[in-house]
């Protein structure tokens, strides 16, 4: 697993929530 790929999805998954 890539270090930077960790924060990406993160990142994605607080979007996601954020929006909804």
């Amino acid at each position: 697993m890539n270090c930077e790929n960790y924060p990406l999805k993160l990142f994605h998954l607080i979007s996601m929530s954020h929006i909804k």
